[in-house]
């Protein structure tokens, strides 16, 4: 545990993905970047009426508000020119409810209404991936890239499929394009720097975990990468601070608490980091823990 590598490879570590089985949790990714969405409204011509209630449905998709989502998405008049924008934030709608199969639908009518609508296949990509179709998954996503190379969600939903398929190769490429295009990609800079330190590319994954983590420093999620930062550089009071932070507003995440029991066993207080790590495992049970 001297090494610093060592005792990051030791700690528990997070990444952004798509899992909405919680949707409190802080570390799920949205599909709806907003800036996205907005280069698909020179297509449009429905007065700023319109395009300001699209986007606010958008808004609260981003921020899990799925009710407010419909209600908001009901009050769009559908038209020929939005007939297929509209198919897509219903079913990402569906998406984020875990209703794999009418989401599927929504994503295939979006498609059927304008082939070349490219975000709505990366939506469908989602849903595949989520029910263990990786085949079509990938289909969707090579699909979504051929009509539209340059919007760094699609390579990042890509790389988060290639890290489930065990594809670590692929994925590092994939991430390298979402950066290519948009250096500030918070959450695929996060991603990055996890991917790497599994692979032994500690101090680079170091550099794009503090980058991520200058961009916005008091968000909920760079609290807990802010602890592991200071955890592996050995600054243990401060790594416990952080995690207690992140904990006010998660306490039954096990993967910061195992880390701050971790913690205290290397500041020498070994009964009260076991007792620690003991609740993170009440919460999730991990036999390497």
């Amino acid at each position: 545990y001297v090494n610093p590598a060592l005792r990051s490879k030791y700690s528990a570590k997070k990444s952004y993905g798509y899992n909405y089985e919680d949707l409190d949790d802080s570390f799920i990714k949205s599909p709806s970047r907003a800036q996205d969405y907005k280069k698909l409204f020179d297509n449009l011509s429905e007065g700023h009426s319109q395009d300001s209630l699209i986007i606010a449905v958008i808004d609260e998709l981003n921020n899990k508000n799925i009710e407010r989502a419909e209600s908001l998405l009901s009050n769009v008049e559908i038209t020929e020119l939005n007939r297929a924008l509209i198919y897509d934030l219903s079913g990402k709608i569906y998406l984020k409810r875990m209703d794999y199969k009418k989401a599927i639908d929504l994503f295939s009518k979006a498609i059927e209404a304008d082939p070349l609508f490219s975000i709505a296949y990366h939506n469908r990509s989602l849903c595949y991936k989520l029910i263990g179709d990786y085949n079509r998954a990938e289909d969707d996503l090579k699909a979504a890239i051929e009509i539209n190379d340059n919007i760094a969600l699609f390579y990042f939903t890509y790389a988060k499929l290639n890290e489930k398929k065990g594809n670590k190769d692929a994925a590092l490429d994939n991430y390298s394009k979402v950066l290519e295009i948009d250096a500030d990609y918070e959450e695929a800079l996060v991603n990055y720097s996890q991917l790497l330190k599994g692979l032994g590319e500690y101090e680079t994954a170091i550099t794009y975990l503090n980058e991520a983590i200058n961009q916005n420093p008091k968000i909920t999620e760079n609290k807990f990468h802010k602890a592991n930062t200071h955890f592996v550089y050995g600054n243990y009071e401060a790594a416990i601070d952080e995690y207690n932070d992140f904990l006010i507003l998660h306490p039954n995440d096990s993967d910061a608490l195992f880390n701050v029991g971790l913690s205290m066993i290397l500041m020498r207080d070994n009964e009260e980091g076991c007792n620690v790590i003991a609740n993170s495992l009440d919460i999730e049970d991990s036999e390497k823990r």
